[in-house]
Order: structure tokens, then sequence, then C-alpha cells
């Protein structure tokens, strides 16, 4: 009876462990099945500060397509129409709307 119970007990303690584990693996991968696109601007020098951008969005899990490459009004356009997820590319005054002199 006694070893029944530690037997039983064993099997519990190891399933729970399995399935915290599993959760475990689960939220250090955050991304996994998430499919994301990135879009650069065609300066060889901005696509350094992509790649590594990419690169830590693979190891959190996340499916990374291959970037597409346009220019910075083309790229806007892209993010705002849904062609593409992100970019690590923006300059906060493009963000600034102008004075109506400016304009």
């Amino acid at each position: 009876m006694k070893r029944s119970l530690i037997a039983r007990w064993a099997v519990s303690s190891l399933a729970v462990l399995s399935i915290l584990s599993a959760h475990a693996a689960d939220a250090s991968k955050p991304g996994a099945g998430v499919s994301i696109t990135p879009i650069f601007p065609t300066i060889a020098e901005e696509r350094f500060r992509g790649e590594i951008a990419v690169a830590g969005l693979k190891e959190l899990g996340y499916n990374v397509t291959e970037p597409k490459e346009t220019e910075f009004p083309a790229m806007y356009i892209a993010l705002a129409y849904g062609d593409a997820d992100f970019t690590v590319h923006n300059w906060k005054a493009l963000h600034v709307v102008l004075p109506e002199s400016r304009r």
C-alpha cells in the first residue's frame, strides 16, 4: 500500500513537472508560430541594425520572413498598409507635424 502511494506520488510529480517545464519553454519563445515581415531602407549601413533585431526576434521564436527593402517613403506606406510588420529605422522628426508655414 505504501509503495503504491509513493509510486502514484512520483508519477503525479513527474506529470506536473513536465507540464510546468513545457509551459516554461513556451514562455521563453513568445513568438512561436508567429510570422513577421521586416522592412528596411535600401542603404546598406542601415541593414546591419535591422539584422540585429531580426536575430533577436528569431531567438524569441518568431518566424521572420525575408526582409523587404525600399526607399523611406514607400517603407512607411508599406507599414501603414500592413505589407510589412516592423522597421527599426524610424526617425522621430518624421513623426512631427510641421507647422503650416513649413509645409
